[in-house]
């Protein structure tokens, strides 16, 4: 594995958060950077800067494991690294040489708690099955929802409705993943939608991240 000095490499930071719903919930807080300098070549170590966002530099001060992609013969790989000192908007790494392969989907799917997106309407059928629902898991692809028990099969086509916003996504091929006490989670793959879901996925990452930084980096 060759690291490139002055190369901008792409990284996520797993940000725990608390969830009462989802084990091990982590949020990938997204960022960049350049290697800058070699540290210890024994060791692996090397010095990066050059954040974008800038803010990534303190989140990294309270978490500080990542990954980031490493591009080998056209391949794409995650590498582990972790933060042994930081330095004023720089931080000396210890880079784990071992390549992982990354899940495909890992840079468009987010879970999120249960409270960071309002609650929606599920509707099955033209009827409203339930008005209490919460996006868990959201992707280009599906939705993982909470929501009280309601009766549904993989038959059904899930309209998951917020009248507030005029946001209306169908769900086929819904399947229960868990019982949650008096609740379930289902999972379902997006077959249509009246939202551009690649700008509800920005906007959700974005309040989201906002969260993060103002619990962690906040000033004053």
């Amino acid at each position: 594995m060759e690291i490139i000095l002055s190369k901008r490499y792409n990284g996520m930071i797993p940000i725990e958060r608390k969830c009462d719903i989802i084990e091990n919930s982590e949020f990938d807080f997204l960022f960049s950077f350049r290697f800058l300098e070699t540290i210890d070549e024994e060791n692996d170590e090397f010095l990066i800067g050059y954040f974008n966002p800038h803010i990534a530099s303190c989140i990294l001060n309270h978490f500080d494991n990542f990954t980031f992609y490493y591009k080998k013969e056209n391949k794409n790989f995650l590498v582990k690294a972790r933060v042994l000192e930081n330095r004023n908007a720089k931080a000396v790494i210890k880079v784990e040489k071992d390549l992982i392969t990354p899940e495909k989907r890992k840079y468009n799917r987010f879970k999120l708690s249960k409270f960071d997106l309002p609650e929606f309407s599920i509707y099955s059928n033209d009827k409203k099955i339930s008005g209490d629902a919460r996006i868990l898991e959201i992707s280009l692809r599906g939705l993982q929802i909470l929501t009280s028990e309601v009766e549904f099969n993989d038959e059904d086509l899930l309209e998951i409705v917020d009248e507030k916003r005029n946001i209306n996504i169908g769900l086929i091929k819904p399947v229960l993943v868990e019982n949650v006490g008096n609740e379930i989670v289902i999972r379902g793959e997006i077959k249509k939608t009246n939202i551009n879901m690649t700008k509800f996925m920005i906007e959700t990452y974005i309040k989201v991240a906002k969260e993060i930084i103002n619990t962690y980096c906040k000033k004053g």
